[in-house]
């Protein structure tokens, strides 16, 4: 759960900073900021994939482990997505949650776009679900990955839609917090087997991501998550063959 309040506290962190500097503030500098960021995404993606998949033995020999599965479930996970259009109909569901709030009173208005846009920026994602589960596994490397990129994200957030930015944290501690203690429960029936398969799945749904931050053209990341889906189900099944 320290990965998920460090998170937490980012994203109130990140808010206060955006409202107190917000005059000063440029979308410009958020750009470049988060195409660093990508980088240093697509860096530690790298290095989590090398460690949950090679190997190495008493002679010193590498090998590696879990490539068809990885190539099966993210390339049927990902058509699987595109088919039932995942990320078209989360974008739809946000833009019709914020729709709603244009009725209210100005001040209303803005405290809740602020506080459902960037509660569904933090929690709608690979990352959340993925990190959160990785955390409770007993790897919250991501989540605090996660707690930068949110940090960031906050700053330029609470300086264009106010103070409504930061309870969007409650949001983040409850969904984060509930994923990672569901981990924990199931913890016992979690094979170290399945903890690198996972590991190196969600590393590689981070690549997405970083590809996201760092070129134009978007990897609609919500489409790759039955990939995690299929994951465990295919080590269910195994379980009882």
């Amino acid at each position: 759960m320290l990965a998920t309040i460090v998170n937490s506290l980012a994203v109130i962190l990140g808010g206060i900073i955006g409202l107190i500097f917000k005059k000063w503030i440029k979308k410009e500098y958020c750009d470049r900021v988060l195409k660093v960021i990508g980088i240093s995404i697509l860096a530690i993606s790298i290095v989590g994939i090398v460690k949950a998949m090679i190997s190495i033995n008493d002679t010193h020999e590498m090998s590696s482990h879990y490539e068809l599965l990885l190539i099966v479930c993210v390339a049927v996970g990902t058509l699987i997505g595109e088919v039932l259009k995942l990320d078209d109909h989360i974008n739809h569901l946000v833009n019709k949650i914020e729709s709603k709030f244009n009725k209210k009173t100005d001040i209303e208005a803005t405290f809740s776009k602020g506080f459902i846009s960037a509660s569904l920026v933090a929690c709608v994602g690979a990352m959340a679900i993925v990190g959160s589960i990785n955390a409770s596994l007993g790897d919250p490397s991501m989540l605090y990955l996660k707690s930068i990129i949110d940090f960031v994200t906050m700053i330029f957030l609470s300086a264009t839609l106010g103070y409504g930015v930061l309870f969007s944290s409650i949001s983040v501690f409850i969904y984060q917090g509930v994923i990672t203690i569901l981990g924990y429960f199931l913890g016992n029936f979690i094979s170290e087997e399945f903890t690198l398969a996972f590991t190196a799945l969600g590393y590689t749904l981070m690549l997405g991501i970083a590809f996201n931050f760092i070129v134009d053209t978007k990897i609609k990341i919500a489409n790759t998550l039955p990939s995690i889906i299929l994951l465990i189900l295919y080590f269910v099944i195994k379980s009882f063959i």
